[in-house]
């Protein structure tokens, strides 16, 4: 499906990108296709959600965890894009409500709180 994407980025201003942190390979594979995404110069102003999800469950990999994985701080240093992580959860709905006000612009990270 990946190959496919990119005839589908144009006008497009927000990505929200799901990583099933249940699944161990899925999150390095993730990383890869991430970095694929924000390299591309068609989405450089596309400000991306980083979704997390499954967080409810035990066997997940931890917030930091999977970070490390997708490698996202070596992401940060190198791409323009603006990211925002929100762990999440279909089962409990954790999360979910950021997600949606990520998605009309009203959502505020925790560094963006404190700063209130």
């Amino acid at each position: 499906m990946a190959p496919i994407w990119k005839n589908y980025y144009q006008g497009i201003n927000k990505i929200v990108y799901v990583v099933d942190t249940s699944n161990l390979c899925q999150i390095a594979a993730a990383g890869v296709l991430l970095y694929s995404i924000l390299a591309e110069p068609s989405l450089k102003r596309t400000k991306i959600l980083l979704a997390l999800s499954k967080m409810d469950v035990s066997y997940r990999q931890m917030r930091n965890e999977a970070l490390l994985m997708l490698q996202l701080s070596r992401l940060k240093e190198e791409i323009s894009q603006e990211i925002t992580v929100i762990e999440t959860s279909a089962m409990t709905g954790a999360g979910i409500d950021d997600v949606s006000k990520w998605l009309q612009g009203q959502y505020l990270r925790q560094d963006q709180k404190k700063m209130k």
